[in-house]
Formats: C-alpha cells, structure tokens, sequence
C-alpha cells in the first residue's frame, strides 16, 4: 500500500537564522566539533535545545488486549428421556442442560492443560473461566461449562455430568481463511450420569462461510476424557468493503447411544470479528489485500527509529507524544482518514497555514515538512502557526530536539509539531506508517495507537548519552564551555626520546592550554 501525500509543500521563503543560531545548529547537524556559542549566546527566539529522546529509556508496551462474559443464549433446557432407554428404566423422566462459566478455583489449576489450546493467541486467562480473551487478530475462551442433569418425576436429581469447553483462533493478518482449535473435556461425574457424548456445531454470520462445522465425528466421552478438533471459516469481502460478524456455537449433549434432536447448549462469541479489503487504495492499487479483526482492540501501529541516521521524523514524532498535552497516539488516539490528505498537508506545512513552512536548506539540503499529528489522519491538518516547529538531531546515545521560535519556555499547550527533516527521514517514517495501516488492517475511520519508540544502531557509546546540563550536541558526544579552573600541567620529556610532545601554551593562570598531540 502507498500513501500518497504532498511532499514539498509551497515554499514563499527560507528560514533566516542569526549567526549564532547558524552556529548552534551548524554544530548539531553537521557534527562540528569547533568552539560554537553557548546556550547563552542565543537570544531569545532562536533556537534551543528542548527535549532528547535517549535510546535506554525507550518504554516497553503490551498490545492491547479485551475480555467479555460468554453470551449464552440458551437456558437451562428440558426434554424428558426416550421411552424404553437406559435413563428412562433407571428412573430419570427428563434430561436437563445448562451453560454456565466453570468454578475459578478448579479452572486455574487442574484445567491448565485445556488452555492449551490458547497458545495461538497466548493471550487467553484461565483463571476467568467463561470470558474471552481478545487481542487485535485473535480470541480464546476457557472454561465454558455445561453440565448435563438426570432428574425423576419428582424432580429429584438422579445424576450429573459436565463437560468443560475451550476454542482459540487467531485471524489472518493477510488472507480469507481461518481454523479455530475447539476442545470439549469430561471433568465431572455423578450418580447415574458416568458417560456423555458431545457433538459440537460452529457457524458464523452473513458475510462469513463456515467451511468445517464439526471439529470431530463420535464424541463419547467418560470422566477424564477430551475431544479435540478444528472449525474452519472464510470470508472474502468485495475490494473496497469490509463485513463484521459473530461466531456461534452448539452443543448436543446426550447420553451415549442417544439421538439429540436439537441443540441443547449454545453461546455467542461477544466481539464482532471484521473482514475487509479496504486498507488499500483500490483506485490505485489493484492487488487484492483482505484479513480480518477483531475492531473492538485498538491497532497499534509501530514506528521506530531503527538505529537509523533516517530516524529523524520519527523521533520527532517521539518527543511530541512525550511533551505536548494531547500526547497524539497514546492518551488521545488517532483516526486514519484516507480522503484530504492533500488539504490536512497544506493547512499545516503548506500554504493552506497562515504561517507556510520554510525550509532551513542552509542546515538540511533536503529539508522538508514532517507534520504530526499525520495528515493521513483527520486529527492532522492543524494550522502550521499553531504548531512547534523542531529539528531533531541524531546525537549521543539518542535524538536530541531544537526548538525554533519557541520563546523562553516549551508549550505544551502546543497542538501539533512540524518537524524540519531531511527528505529521506521523512520517506523513512512515510513507509513504516503505512506499513502499520497494512500489517494492523487499519481501514478508513480506524482508530489506533501510535507505538513510538527509539533504538539505538550500536555506533554510539552508551556514556555519551548523557550529557550535563547545558552542553550541546558535537558529533557523537557534547561541547560544554566552562570557566571552571583546572591545574596547570606541564610535561617533561627527554631530549631525542622519539616520543610525541606535549605543544604547551603561555599557562596563563587557572587555565589549561595544552593541545597535545
């Protein structure tokens, strides 16, 4: 998929910068380790260092997860047992079922080995039995049990039996098809109730074809024993569309050498699961591309640095997620908005802003516009004036962000960055963006999260990532100019020792002027 967006904006004009800021950021963009001007030296309005984003303390995150109650939609049913059958010469006048979660407290222990089946999604509790588990392309459920009830004419209870149910899937990121693994164990038995059997049915609603009902054939089971199996569905949603629907399940439970008529325990699953076609751009890419979700977890899409000289944008983005109040694709989400995003980039690096972006291609040769939040979302399109306008430096350990214009103090209050980068770093960000909308099935009008995150490539020496305060970037470390004295050294070398020395200055007082070499 390709996101297409306005890449230069209009430009009326570039940034005119006084010599020391000119000196300042020549030093952190080019790595020059010449003597530069101190913080001091800028006046105010120029730009200034207000933020770094260090590579060691990049957050660590879950992907989002949601669980609901099984919806049964079947009561405690009734039918009174076949004339002439073993119950009904045993005395039992009725046969009764009921759906219902398992006991917690034997779920958790002696039913592990029925979470298994719940490796697919790993995400399935089996301490809540009865609840689904859903993460963004899977769900699981444990513990749904329904227990099977002789009862006499008197309604007495003759016997019981119960069986406990577990199913995990995981959906196709990329593709029409998927298994769910179902597993129905015999985990208890009393009185006249030593076996059942058990024959499972899945369906699925419109939009949704449910190509393998029966994950086993049989199904007589005694007390310890489990049936094990699959179900198979598929979905193929035209290009351009997308079609939620439910799974459903049934139960006929009987004695064995018994005929179940009708279904006498079935749930829902709680979520909806989404199938689409329309992460991509049909008008321009003809490519079929359909999966399918579960729409209620929240996508997060990921974007990193990469350890990359190109992870300008991105960190960029970072520091804005961190700092400004709205805290874009974290506390507050975003929207994907596939149409006007032509317009959102004008209104915010274009001429559309009351303020037009101007390069700094003095400092970055490629200079462009990196506006966040994205002008592929409908949050994005912010009038560029209203925004902070930043260049983010690749320096010591991590990225550290000048501020243009920004006054004395950072706003917060801020609703939107536009970040100078160079060309290639915003591609860079361009690409994982929309490699993120493809991999998470972000449709249009998708909300999502933004997983941020800076990585370091190894070429930078952990200690140099933290500097002291009001040092600035030099390369791979930091320049501080200090007055601070230091002890006058001098070195004594023997005439003709062949070894290297010491280059000495006048030694004025409380200062070292030694050069070396």
């Amino acid at each position: 998929m390709t996101i297409t967006h306005a890449r230069r904006p209009e430009r009326p004009g570039r940034i005119r910068v006084g010599p020391a800021a000119l000196a300042l950021l020549t030093v952190a963009t080019l790595g020059l380790t010449s003597t530069g001007v101190s913080p001091a030296q800028a006046a105010e309005g120029q730009p200034r260092q207000v933020g770094r984003i260090d590579t060691a303390d990049a957050p660590t995150s879950t992907p989002p997860t949601r669980t609901s109650a099984v919806l049964a939609t079947s009561g405690e049913q009734c039918e009174p047992t076949r004339a002439g059958s073993k119950e009904r010469r045993a005395g039992a006048a009725e046969a009764c079922v009921r759906t219902s979660p398992a006991p917690a407290q034997r779920t958790a222990t002696p039913q592990q080995s029925l979470a298994a089946v719940a490796a697919d999604t790993g995400s399935c509790d089996i301490t809540s039995p009865g609840v689904y588990s859903y993460e963004r392309f899977g769900y699981c459920v444990t513990g749904v049990n329904v227990v099977y009830i002789l009862r006499n004419t008197n309604g007495t209870e003759l016997g019981r039996g119960t069986l406990e149910i577990s199913t995990s899937a995981t959906l196709p990121a990329s593709g029409r098809t998927w298994s769910e693994r179902v597993t129905v164990a015999m985990t208890g038995a009393s009185g006249d109730v030593t076996a059942l059997n058990a024959k499972f049915r899945a369906s699925c609603g419109t939009g949704c074809t449910t190509t393998t009902s029966a994950p086993w054939y049989g199904g007589d089971l005694t007390l310890g024993q489990s049936l094990s199996g699959t179900v198979a569905y598929s979905s193929a949603p035209a290009p351009g569309t997308s079609v939620d629907f439910t799974t459903s399940y049934k139960l006929y439970v009987t004695s064995p050498g018994a005929t179940a008529v009708d279904p006498n325990a079935s749930w829902d699953n709680p979520e909806k699961i989404r199938c689409d076609d329309a992460v991509r751009d049909v008008a321009s890419d003809a490519t079929a591309s359909p999966g399918c979700v579960i729409p209620s977890v929240t996508a997060v899409v990921p974007m990193s640095t990469q350890g990359s000289d190109q992870g300008g944008a991105v960190a960029a983005y970072l520091w804005a997620q961190r700092n400004l109040v709205d805290h874009w694709g974290r506390d507050t989400l975003l929207t994907r908005a596939k149409s006007g995003v032509a317009d959102r980039t004008s209104s915010t690096c274009g001429s559309g802003s009351s303020k037009p972006f101007t390069d700094a291609t003095d400092l970055i040769p490629t200079d462009t516009c990196a506006q966040f939040p994205f002008a592929e979302t409908r949050e994005g399109g912010t009038d560029g004036a209203r925004c902070a306008e930043v260049i983010p430096h690749q320096g010591s350990g991590g990225w550290i962000i000048f501020e243009l214009g920004g006054g004395s103090e950072l706003d917060p209050a801020r609703p939107c960055v536009r970040a100078h980068v160079a060309l290639a770093d915003k591609e860079f960000a361009d690409g994982q963006l929309s490699e993120g909308f493809t991999s998470q099935r972000v449709i249009d009008e998708d909300p999502f999260k933004l997983g941020l995150t800076a990585s370091i490539d190894g070429t930078h020496a952990a200690c140099l990532g933290v500097s002291p305060e009001g040092a600035r970037p030099a390369g791979n470390g930091w320049i501080l100019n200090t007055t601070e004295p230091v002890a006058r050294q001098q070195d004594h070398q023997p005439a003709g020792s062949g070894r290297g020395q010491g280059n000495h200055g006048p030694g004025l007082p409380g200062e070292d002027t030694r050069t070396g070499q």
